[in-house]
């Protein structure tokens, strides 16, 4: 049943975003790949079905309650309850499938895992879109492995991703930044010395707590830890303007300061600080495409 969007999918020249997606240009969003669309998403509810009835009794013997595996839909965040596949072409579309369970939420939008099938991206003037990969991938067998992922993890996290408009502004970002740690806002970083703008504006709000030669750049290069504790978010978008070129930044409501002195020349991982005490925290997907909101 998927041939026909194989087929869409291998035909001339396409752009790679990773292994489990393709980056569909405005040029070739049409009624053919509406239509393929549509059946990926038919079929991945037919899916969903099968797979919800086959795990639901084990997903019950581990203590996670109500399974439920579905196509949720969304148009710039705002899931609509009559949203259809027949919208799919409307820009800041998103359809993912969702396996969520009963248990602590984060909000009502979010689930304990998400696989993203379409999402049409507006980008001011002209927009784009990424794709689920079928041509590369199995759908079946990842949400399989998801499954399986989730009946493994004891208390594992929740991981929401935000995809961002490409040319977001500050107020935008800081718009969701808020409504995410509406009061207490840390940021964690390592800051390279050549981010030396970065680090003059910051001041004296930055607390530094280690500086030490960066693994893996040459030539060697002193990075500065520390942290900002950016309650009032006048720095969220400049750090974020910057994640390219940093390693290491986290944002979070929580402070960890007393655990920064575990971080060194030689262990500079500062995620496992976040990962070991099971700390809500976000990170920034490549290139700024994505906020990944973590929860425990």
């Amino acid at each position: 049943m998927l041939d026909k969007i194989k087929k869409l999918l291998i035909k001339g020249e396409k752009n790679e975003i990773d292994d489990k997606y393709v980056f569909v240009p405005e040029s070739e969003i049409n009624e053919e790949l509406k239509r393929n669309i549509i059946e990926l998403e038919r079929l991945s509810e037919e899916w969903s079905k099968v797979f919800q009835k086959k795990y639901a009794n084990e997903f019950e013997s581990r203590g996670k309650q109500n399974l439920k595996i579905w196509i949720c839909r969304d148009i710039d965040g705002d899931e609509i309850g009559n949203l259809t596949s027949e919208k799919c072409l409307e820009k800041e579309y998103r359809s993912q499938i969702a396996i969520d369970y009963d248990g602590p939420k984060f909000d009502n939008d979010f689930y304990a895992h998400t696989i993203l099938l379409w999402y049409y991206f507006s980008g001011g003037s002209k927009g784009s879109g990424t794709l689920y990969d079928v041509s590369k991938n199995d759908l079946q067998t990842d949400m399989e492995e998801a499954l399986k992922m989730l009946l493994s993890t004891k208390n594992g996290p929740k991981v929401r991703e935000i995809f961002l408009d490409e040319e977001i502004d500050e107020e935008n970002f800081v718009h969701i930044i808020s409504n995410i740690y509406p009061q207490e806002c840390y940021i964690y970083a390592i800051i390279p010395e050549d981010e030396l703008e970065l680090l003059n504006n910051l001041s004296n709000d930055f607390i530094e707590v280690n500086k030490f030669p960066l693994p893996r750049v040459f030539p060697r290069e002193i990075g500065h830890l520390g942290y900002v504790n950016d309650i009032h978010k006048w720095y969220v978008y400049e750090f974020f303007l910057r994640s390219t070129s940093m390693d290491y930044l986290v944002f979070t409501n929580i402070d960890v300061s007393e655990h920064l002195n575990k971080i060194n020349k030689k262990n500079v991982n500062i995620y496992k600080i976040f990962e070991d005490h099971k700390i809500p925290h976000i990170t920034i997907g490549p290139d700024g495409q994505w906020l990944n909101v973590v929860q425990y």
